[in-house]
């Protein structure tokens, strides 16, 4: 899918790839840390996510077990390439991501907020 999407058909479009790539913008290394809101909203769509790799990005998803990352344009080929065909694999990375994200609610983040303020 090539577009802008938002709401509930952002869910359908996520719902229907067999791979979501989450890119981030060519300077966002800059940043310190931190993660764009697609590394959340494609875990909790039970899909399956391969990520520009980011410095931090191992705080918030395990790579190679919740998420899988690329570092240049030949790696994101070649593990696009595997994991079309892999589609067992895609979903055990999936149900793991889930696992992670679920309970990661407004009320129980703003609990967290509180508890270390």
């Amino acid at each position: 899918y090539k577009g802008s999407v938002w709401g509930e058909k952002y869910v359908k479009v996520i719902n229907m790839s067999k791979i979501v790539l989450n890119l981030f913008l060519n300077d966002y290394d800059q940043v310190k840390s931190g993660v764009n809101l697609r590394m959340v909203e494609i875990p909790a769509c039970k899909a399956f996510q391969l990520s520009q790799h980011i410095p931090g990005i191992e705080k918030f998803l395990e790579i190679d077990k919740e998420i899988v990352t690329f570092k240049d344009n030949k790696e994101l080929v070649e593990k696009i390439d595997y994991f079309l065909i892999h589609d067992l694999e895609r979903k055990n990375f999936s149900e793991n991501a889930y696992k992670k994200i679920k309970n990661l609610t407004f009320s129980n983040q703003v609990s967290v907020i509180l508890k270390n303020i």
